[in-house]
């Protein structure tokens, strides 16, 4: 038998002012809030709008002047400004090139002066800029790239308001940008080679020179989205990519045809670099066997957005079958594997394992949902079972686990939270083994910003084990406790208890088991 428990009581929540939702019950204990709360102070910019657009660019981690094109202006701050708006921002800001480059202050107060700056010269804005919407203008003039891409950016700030979250920074602290009520913004896609795909054609691309496609080439922005999009479609530049994937990847523009060759490698293939996998091409161009996948984000961030992820394999999986490439590490490949000399992209914290595991169809979020009343069966592979808090019969809690919806990256409906308390008040999962063996089990993080040692208590065939994982940073994924030996039962097999030193909330979302 096994179980995985969680619990404590929550403080309530405060209803912020004028399009704010209810808060989350994250505590935000980031020394930047602080500064985006001056700036706000000073230049009137709301800093939950400041704090996603600096998610947007660089997701909170400060860009240190790497690039992915060649003369590419050289980014640095939170908000990734490069050269002459950098240096015009921190004019605007009383502060120094230099730190405006290197200090978090000085860069927030430069973004935030530049983008006041850009909200006076919107004619509607300077009338309408109590609301966060009312700063429309304002973040297409600091896209400032083609109408409508600026206008895709201002659209995915947004997006990024209207779902909130909290983002681990590189100190491990919590910084938490609120969900306003801000209603579905966007545009329909046209399909196109890929599924969803919108055209943005790039007038950057030349003949294959007969040549077959061999290789899928992944590459990181070193920006975002529409800035790339734009940058790759300007003649001037001469560089393109087949597609490009947005931060969110709800986005997916294609802009070179398929059986024609982007500019996206600056590089001869080299077997040596690769194995000596594809031997006959030793010496050709790259960009002539390859299709190349450019991905919003920077090759030096800590973490990849789940959404992005699965878009960019669901992206990869359609390219490989369509032209017939195996999907193993010698033919799926990022861009500094082939130009190490001066690329690095998509970065060491790209998740190759899981992800080439996924386009192989070896790891899923699939299997089968349990209910009160029996399965559900909603994936073809028997192996992986989840239960979520919601599912009636199979989850079972104190009224001190309370529910809240606010974290986006939960799964069903809700999930529960409580404080943490020396007192035994377990949230437990019931779940169906369905045949005796090896099973691996897994826990659900909503979000990021929870308590920091939450104990589990699983419950398999050799007893109990307590296992303690934090949740400061897991946000939005699964977090392995290990695997164990079940008996083939239905049972309570998971809990998780708030019998806890650690700092945060508990939270009690979802379990899954996979065999092993």
């Amino acid at each position: 038998m096994g179980i995985i428990t969680f619990g404590c009581v929550p403080e309530g929540r405060v209803e912020a002012e004028l399009d704010v939702e209810l808060g989350p019950e994250i505590q935000e204990d980031s020394s930047l809030a602080a500064l985006f709360a001056e700036a706000e102070d000073t230049y009137g910019v709301p800093q939950d709008l400041m704090k996603a657009l600096a998610f947007m660019e660089t997701r909170l981690e400060p860009a240190d002047g790497t690039i992915e094109f060649d003369d590419q202006p050289e980014p640095f701050g939170l908000f990734g400004l490069a050269e002459a708006r950098l240096s015009f921002a921190a004019e605007l800001a009383g502060v120094s090139l230099e730190e405006a480059m290197t200090d978090d202050r000085a860069n927030i107060f430069a973004a935030a002066a530049l983008l006041s700056y850009y909200g006076a010269l919107d004619a509607e804005g300077t009338s309408s800029r109590e609301g966060v919407l009312g700063w429309r203008g304002a973040l297409e003039r600091w896209a400032g790239v083609e109408p409508e891409l600026s206008k895709d950016f201002a659209t995915d700030v947004f997006g990024l308001l209207r779902e909130g979250m909290s983002v681990p920074t590189l100190d491990g602290s919590t910084l938490v940008i609120n969900r306003y009520a801000i209603g579905q913004i966007g545009q329909v896609s046209q399909g196109l080679d890929a599924s969803g795909a919108t055209w943005q054609a790039s007038p950057n691309h030349s003949s294959r020179n007969g040549r077959p496609v061999e290789l899928v080439v992944i590459h990181t922005c070193e920006g975002a989205y529409a800035g790339c999009v734009s940058t790759l479609r300007n003649p001037n530049n001469r560089v393109s990519a087949h597609y490009v994937i947005s931060e969110n990847g709800q986005r997916l523009a294609q802009l070179v045809d398929e059986n024609r060759k982007a500019w996206h490698i600056s590089a001869r293939y080299r077997k040596a670099l690769n194995s000596g996998q594809l031997a006959a091409y030793d010496n050709v161009p790259a960009n002539e066997i390859s299709i190349g996948i450019e991905h919003a984000g920077r090759a030096a961030q800590s973490s990849w957005p789940e959404s992005q992820i699965t878009r960019s394999i669901d992206l990869v999986r359609e390219i490989t079958a369509r032209h017939n490439i195996p999907r193993d590490r010698y033919h799926i490949v990022g861009h500094g594997q082939l130009q190490p000399e001066t690329r690095t992209d998509p970065g060491r914290n790209w998740p190759w394992t899981s992800y080439l595991a996924r386009i192989n169809g070896t790891a899923s979020s699939g299997g089968t949902t349990q209910t009160g009343g029996g399965t559900t069966q909603i994936a073809p592979s028997p192996s992986i079972i989840t239960v979520d808090n919601g599912h009636s019969g199979r989850f079972r809690a104190s009224a001190s686990w309370q529910p809240s919806s606010w974290a986006s990256g939960k799964v069903g409906a809700d999930y529960r939270f409580r404080a943490p308390q020396f007192t035994s008040d377990l949230a437990e999962f019931k779940l169906r083994v369905p045949e005796t063996g090896r099973w691996e089990v897994f826990v659900r993080a909503p979000g990021n910003g929870y308590n920091n040692d939450i104990p589990f208590f699983v419950r398999h065939a050799g007893g109990e084990t307590t296992v303690r994982r934090s949740f400061k940073s897991a946000g939005a994924a699964w977090v392995s406790l290990g695997t164990f030996s079940f008996a083939e039962k239905d049972d309570w097999i998971v809990a998780v208890s708030c019998w806890t030193g650690g700092r945060g909330y508990i939270v009690a979302d979802a379990v899954k088991l996979e065999r092993r």
